[in-house]
């Protein structure tokens, strides 16, 4: 590999990208990317919401197609973890190949789709944080795409969407108005929980770290955006880890100890059962 050196030390600002791989191919799947989830959107218009959200219907089609992209995202990078765990032993900026190259230029389609579906339907200012969180995505994807660098972190970041299409599934079965103690709702409630720590927090971690480990091999522009990119998640994380820990987890405590009561005072209950959960718990966040 012809790397850029400068007195024998590698030089980023001289590099020229890696030539295992062709940036029109980025591109190609970039553009490709944002063409399926345009028509997965269009597909989801056509079939419309569940028949029990009353919500609004642009949440649920942007979630369905956020769920879409976790999936295969998520499994492209478990697959990579198990069957390709090289790539994350190799050097983690100059390492290159087709198939790990792909994984970040379709995520890249599908953020840039993501953005302009927020701006064409007027969610920009309510969805302040999701297009703070985007940009920084597509800036620091577009950059790796472009000098093809940095490939396996892209792929260690995607890491959170295994946590994703538990996240985005949650709020599905919400917005359809599954019972909160179904089994099945409650089996994606402790995955979103555990994978949430396991592929989102400690990922953040693992890119901060890597960020501060490679300083001397980024550019000026990429210490600038990396950081900001890394505060803005160190802040957004456990603030939403907190907010599902205590809406899965301590609401559903002390409803069970409110249920159980009124079970054993005999309250609105017939012949000693506890009532059903009404419709309002399904509009926790």
């Amino acid at each position: 590999m012809d790397i850029a050196l400068e007195d024998g030390v590698f030089n980023p600002y001289e590099y020229e990208g890696s030539p295992d791989v062709d940036v029109v191919y980025g591109y190609l799947a970039t553009a490709l990317s944002f063409l399926m989830f345009t028509v997965i959107n269009y597909v989801a218009i056509h079939i419309g919401p569940p028949k029990n959200y009353k919500g609004d219907t642009w949440r649920w089609r942007n979630t369905f197609v956020s769920w879409i992209h976790a999936d295969i995202i998520g499994v492209w990078v478990l697959y990579c973890l198990l069957f390709r765990s090289e790539v994350f032993s190799a050097d983690l900026i100059l390492y290159c190949d087709y198939y790990i190259y792909t994984v970040p230029a379709i995520s890249l389609g599908y953020f840039m789709y993501d953005f302009l579906d927020h701006v064409y339907n007027g969610k920009v200012i309510s969805n302040y944080e999701v297009i703070l969180h985007h940009v920084g995505v597509m800036w620091t994807f577009g950059y790796n795409i472009q000098h093809r660098v940095n490939i396996p972190y892209s792929l260690i970041a995607l890491m959170v969407e295994v946590n994703s299409i538990f996240l985005h599934a949650r709020k599905l079965m919400q917005f359809d108005q599954w019972p909160f103690d179904h089994w099945l709702y409650r089996m994606v409630v402790g995955l979103n929980l555990i994978t949430f720590v396991r592929f989102r927090i400690w990922t953040v971690i693992l890119i901060g770290l890597g960020l501060y480990k490679e300083w001397h091999r980024l550019t000026l522009a990429y210490h600038v955006f990396g950081s900001i990119t890394m505060f803005i998640m160190y802040l957004i994380n456990p603030i939403l880890f907190w907010r599902l820990f205590k809406n899965d987890v301590l609401r559903s405590c002390i409803q069970h100890r409110k249920s159980d009561h009124k079970h054993a005072n005999g309250i609105n209950g017939v012949n000693g059962k506890v009532p059903e959960l009404n419709g309002d718990c399904h509009k926790q966040p």
